[in-house]
């Protein structure tokens, strides 16, 4: 029996109680009122993202502190004022005085992101890098620029947390964007 107003066909319940409805069965190809159709082919299972990243979060006197960890061997430390977590597909973003260190590098920025999908760390607003390694001394300043990390010795046991995509004698590979 129609509904009044010309609305879907189902089945109509009166009695004692208020009438009801019951919307008819949906079938493949169908549509949903106000939703997506209904697939006509088999549904695909959704794929669940696995993070390269983990992270320990502490507050400490007011400001956050978060340990990063990249793969089994990149390991940093972020101390920040405020701090935005978008999971599970998301981001990490760090702002308010962003500060971001480990064995062989600091660096400064305003804003500092972490796609979870990417091994890669993007400094923006006021963005300053030290980089340190057997003697040498890096030293980058720009408005903006991405930090690309990886294991570099894959399978072979560090000393210490490194960081780069190069062999270890060359620095870390630097994207800057004016």
């Amino acid at each position: 029996m129609p509904m009044p107003g010309g609305g879907p066909q189902g089945t109509r319940v009166e009695g004692p109680n208020p009438p009801t409805w019951t919307p008819p069965p949906a079938t493949k190809g169908d549509s949903v009122p106000g939703g997506p159709a209904i697939p006509a082919g088999p549904i695909e299972p959704i794929k669940l993202l696995t993070s390269p990243w983990s992270f320990h979060l502490e507050i400490v006197d007011g400001k956050n502190l978060v340990t990063a960890k990249v793969g089994k061997t990149v390991q940093f430390r972020v101390v920040c004022e405020k701090i935005e977590i978008q999971s599970p597909l998301g981001h990490i973003q760090a702002t308010g005085n962003v500060k971001i260190t480990n064995q062989t590098l600091e660096a400064s920025c305003d804003l500092l992101t972490i796609h979870l999908n990417d091994e890669a760390l993007l400094l923006e607003g006021s963005a300053r890098m030290k980089y340190q390694h057997e003697g040498q001394e890096l030293e980058l300043r720009s408005d903006r620029f991405s930090l690309k990390l990886s294991d570099i010795h894959k399978g072979a046991p560090t000393p210490a947390p490194r960081i780069g995509t190069s062999p270890p004698a060359r620095p870390p590979v630097v994207i800057a964007s004016p």
